[in-house]
């Protein structure tokens, strides 16, 4: 084991037993200081007395805990308590895994002999960032492992780059649904990332990899569309009404609008966007063309 490996135990570790004070140790014998663990106990408790959620929400996080505390539970532990023993054991590690995907992409980047120290900084502060210590592991709890899942979904693109193939789009495939199954905001970012990734694959000529990605990422959509409307159909209505309310309200929608009477300058408001990517295009040809 290297010195780098090493050192990126030794951080995950220390995380994860600082959290077990914080969180598990030093916490009352129920919830902690947010109303919100009350959320997480009763969703947990219907999925293990019922085989359901008792509200629709993004399920993977409520079955970790589940069948955790049916495991304990085993070995005599009554099953309210296991439930919080379970809840707060993952609260105290999945954000300390956080370093892990970070750590993988920046060794991809550097040889590890010649770490800049602003690096193992950054590695510090994703095993440490405030919120997870107190705040986050009971206000947000699904945003902590969609966190997780988005940041091992950044190393996996990058592998992406690397060279794309078969296993590497299912990897990318698989936890992009483990993503979309934890939270709601976390697969919103993933589809961003994608656009973002995308467009850098277009922009270094690897077109014939983008378009297979742009396959993917239309995949992506439609399954978090399904996934919505099969687990949380009040969440999709909600956000089928939010688009279609901002979609009307847009400059797009004025343009297709019978009640605008103004169509010059909602097409002005569509030209101009595209006109500065399109110079920031040729900005950036221009410059690969100066250095070469």
């Amino acid at each position: 084991m290297n010195s780098g490996t090493s050192k990126l135990l030794l951080l995950v570790s220390s995380a994860f037993l600082a959290r077990v004070f914080l969180i598990w140790i030093a916490r009352p014998e129920f919830v902690g200081w947010f109303n919100h663990t009350y959320y997480y106990y009763v969703e947990t408790l219907g999925l293990i007395s019922n085989g359901k959620l008792p509200f629709p929400d993004m399920p993977l996080l409520f079955h970790i805990y589940a069948n955790t505390a049916r495991l304990i539970s085993w070995f005599g532990v009554e099953t309210k308590v296991a439930i919080v023993h379970s809840t707060r054991f993952w609260m105290c590690l999945i954000p300390s895994l956080m370093p892990l995907p970070v750590y993988l992409v920046f060794k991809s980047m550097y040889k590890e002999e010649g770490f800049p120290k602003w690096i193992w900084a950054l590695l510090f502060v994703s095993a440490f960032y405030p919120l997870t210590l107190v705040h986050l592991p009971e206000f947000l709890q699904k945003n902590t492992l969609g966190l997780l899942l988005l940041a091992i979904f950044i190393r996996q693109s990058k592998t992406a780059l690397e060279g794309l193939n078969l296993r590497v789009m299912l990897s990318l495939g698989f936890t992009f649904i483990l993503i979309l199954l934890s939270h709601y905001g976390s697969a919103a970012v993933a589809l961003l990332y994608i656009s973002a990734f995308l467009t850098s694959l277009w922009l270094h000529k690897r077109k014939k990899g983008a378009l297979w990605l742009i396959l993917g990422l239309m995949v992506g959509f439609a399954v978090s569309v399904w996934v919505f409307y099969v687990i949380d159909y009040q969440r999709f209505e909600r956000i089928s009404s939010y688009l279609s309310r901002i979609m009307s309200n847009s400059s797009l929608g004025l343009l297709f609008s019978a009640d605008d009477p103004d169509k010059f300058s909602t097409v002005f408001m569509l030209i101009v966007p595209l006109g500065f990517v399109a110079l920031l295009y040729h900005g950036y040809i221009r410059s690969k063309t100066l250095i070469s």
